[in-house]
């Protein structure tokens, strides 16, 4: 099938405000490195600001832009739900399950208070989530895991096929987990304006600027460039998908996977209240206030094509994005995208992120394998990896041991 050439280009960094930084021109010494600049590595930035470092004894490195991978090429989705259903996750997880959430709860009071402090325009709309079953037996696991996250004190509820429909804005034959917790924004815009804000307090920030080495260094740690040597007492990988690229040791802890993306413009009035995440996460789509759609997913139908570190836009994912839009919402029939494009996410070998020591390297710490849930937990998991860094522990730690 041929498609229309709109590029693969997100439609956040259209949206978003741009920001330019520096590439590295010579050598720097550091007390802290940073490499990566998506929503991981710039909030990590900012929490070792947070934690009383000075702007000069912090350093990031970006390969392309700031936000310019998986950060802004994402659904823009604030969960505090994983891929997992929370009783399965339960049962595996015990007591920690809970944690687990309260922490992705956490993370989105954070990025709407950094949002509002720091005057970021990233257009959250806080909908709320619609989990929706896709078969019997889904729908079955959604009631068990209602009945489990209000055992734990958390406000969610099963409802209704009839009651999922009217959400929808589109009939649905099975019911759904409804979560007034979350929602959705420009994620590009949000880690752009962070990273401005770290800027502005003295932290230096290059893109453009690809780590090529890392390399021990008497009792710290060096990254070489292709233009200068950067040293520093530790090193934070945040690099996600892209990190086995540079230390192929990872390989065994998590691995790259695409996600396709693609908007429709307004057509109308908006009729999906929520943002709806549908058949355990292989769709999820949402419609912003202005009107416009958005969809992801379908990423089951091509797992072997859909595996590797390039962004390259899938036609076959593309157009089965497009019919599952246009069976739920007819008024999109005649309707073309005007964007589509494709982001490469990091899936840790057992569905949660790493943040703690590096298994096989002093001064190094790991801040990565989010499972396509990096919005909704980054953050959060930058605050530990920062206090781990700075006062060598943290409360949370437990929940992702890189030594698990």
């Amino acid at each position: 099938m041929i498609l229309p050439p709109v590029g693969n280009y997100s439609w956040w960094h259209s949206s978003a405000q741009s920001v330019n930084f520096p590439s590295l021109a010579n050598d720097l010494d550091v007390d802290v490195l940073v490499l990566g600049g998506g929503i991981a590595g710039v909030s990590t930035l900012w929490y070792l600001l947070e934690q009383g470092l000075e702007g000069a004894d912090v350093a990031l490195l970006e390969a392309h832009t700031i936000a310019g991978r998986a950060s802004g090429r994402n659904a823009g989705f604030l969960l505090t739900d994983l891929a997992e259903p929370y009783e399965r996750l339960r049962d595996f997880m015990g007591e920690k399950a809970c944690r687990l959430r309260n922490l992705s709860l956490r993370n989105q009071d954070t990025l709407e208070r950094l949002g509002r402090d720091l005057a970021i325009d990233w257009k959250f709309e806080k909908d709320g989530v619609l989990i929706v079953g896709a078969s019997d037996a889904e729908e079955a696991e959604y009631q068990k895991s209602a009945t489990a996250l209000k055992a734990d004190g958390f406000d969610v509820d099963f409802v209704s096929p009839k009651r999922v429909s009217e959400l929808l804005g589109a009939p649905n034959q099975w019911g759904g987990l409804w979560d007034p917790a979350g929602g959705g924004g420009n994620p590009a815009a949000m880690t752009r304006g962070l990273a401005q804000a770290c800027s502005e307090r003295g932290a230096r920030i290059f893109e453009s600027t690809a780590a090529l080495e890392i390399f021990a260094d008497g009792d710290g740690v060096a990254v070489r460039t292709a233009s200068g040597i950067v040293r520093a007492a530790r090193l934070v990988l945040a690099l996600n998908a892209y990190a086995p690229m540079l230390d192929p040791s990872l390989s065994e802890m998590i691995s790259p996977f695409r996600g396709q993306m693609l908007t429709f413009p307004p057509t109308g009035k908006k009729v999906i209240t929520p943002i709806v995440y549908r058949n355990h996460g292989f769709e999820y789509f949402r419609q912003d206030r202005a009107g416009r759609f958005l969809f992801g997913g379908f990423r089951q139908t091509a797992i072997a094509e859909e595996t590797g570190f390039e962004e390259d836009v899938n036609p076959d994912v593309q157009a089965s994005l497009e019919e599952f839009a246009r069976s739920l919402y007819p008024q999109l029939e005649n309707v073309e995208p005007d964007s589509r494009w494709a982001g490469t996410m990091g899936f840790s070998n057992d569905g949660m992120p790493f943040v703690g020591p590096h298994p096989g390297m002093n001064g190094v710490l790991l801040c990565m394998g989010f499972t396509g849930h990096g919005f909704g937990l980054a953050t959060e998991c930058a605050r530990i990896c920062a206090e781990l860094v700075v006062e060598g522990r943290s409360a949370d730690a437990d929940l992702f041991s890189t030594h698990r």
